[in-house]
C-alpha cells in the first residue's frame, strides 16, 4: 500500500511541476507579445483552468505579482486605452458642435415664434 501512495505522490508532484512549467511558458509568451498577464489570459495561453491557477499557490502568486505591477501592463492595453480616450474626445467634440448648432436653431425658433405672435392677423398694435 505504501508503494502505491508514493507512486501517486510522485505522479502528483510531476503533474504539478508540469503545470507550473506550462504556466511559466505561457506567461513568457504573453509578456514577449506585450499582452496582459492575468488569470484569464494565462489560462487561455496555457490551457490550464483558472481554478487550477488560483489553487496552486506558486502560480497564483506569480500571476498576482505580475498583474499588479504597472511596468508589466502591456503596451497593447495602454495603446487601446489611448485610442479609446482619443475616440471619446473626438465624439465629445462632435457632440459639443451639435449642441451649439441646436442651441442656435432653438434660439432662431424662439425668435421666429415671437415674430409670428407679434405679427399675427388680428393682432392690434
Amino acid at each position: 500500500m505504501t508503494e502505491n501512495i508514493s507512486g501517486l505522490e510522485r505522479f502528483q508532484k510531476a503533474k504539478r511541476q508540469e503545470t507550473i512549467e506550462k504556466v511559466t511558458r505561457a506567461i513568457e509568451t504573453l509578456r514577449s507579445e506585450g499582452k496582459d498577464v492575468n488569470f484569464k489570459s494565462v489560462s487561455n495561453a496555457s490551457f490550464i483552468t483558472r481554478k487550477t491557477l488560483y489553487k496552486v499557490p506558486e502560480i497564483r502568486e506569480m500571476i498576482e505579482s505580475l498583474r499588479k505591477t504597472p511596468e508589466h501592463q502591456s503596451s497593447f492595453y495602454q495603446d487601446s486605452l489611448k485610442r479609446r480616450v482619443a475616440e471619446l474626445e473626438k465624439e465629445n467634440s462632435e457632440l459639443k458642435e451639435k449642441v451649439k448648432l441646436l442651441s442656435g436653431i432653438k434660439y432662431s425658433v424662439v425668435k421666429l415664434k415671437e415674430f409670428i405672435a407679434a405679427n399675427a392677423p388680428g393682432k392690434t398694435a
